[in-house]
């Protein structure tokens, strides 16, 4: 819910930034001025959230899967926040939990 309230307001601010009039009131300048400051905090909270997801990934580290976790570094580092969100939605499965589900089921093999 968090995630779609910043996208509306981020949308919201970036339409009311692209669409304002060039002659503005008193008014609708502090308005505009408001659409700027929500646009940038939206910006700032993006680039924050792909940054912690990159150190995540990082923290997290190759271990036995380092092909899916360099896919998944690469697509965080490359697409931005929208690769930090695909990658929270799509729980990659080279996390610590499914690495010692894998070592259990290599060694039953």
């Amino acid at each position: 819910m968090k995630r779609a309230l910043v996208v509306l307001v981020g949308i919201v601010s970036a339409l009311v930034v692209m669409m304002a009039p060039v002659n503005l009131g008193p008014r609708a300048h502090v308005a505009y001025l408001c659409a700027v400051l929500g646009l940038a905090v939206v910006i700032s909270a993006a680039v924050f959230y792909w940054i912690s997801t990159i150190a995540e990934v990082l923290r997290i580290g190759p271990r036995a899967q380092r092909d899916w976790w360099l896919a998944a570094l690469v697509v965080v580092t490359l697409l931005g926040p929208f690769g930090a969100l695909a990658y929270h939605l799509a729980r990659p499965a080279f996390l610590a939990d499914s690495d010692r589900h894998l070592d259990g089921s290599l060694h039953h093999s």
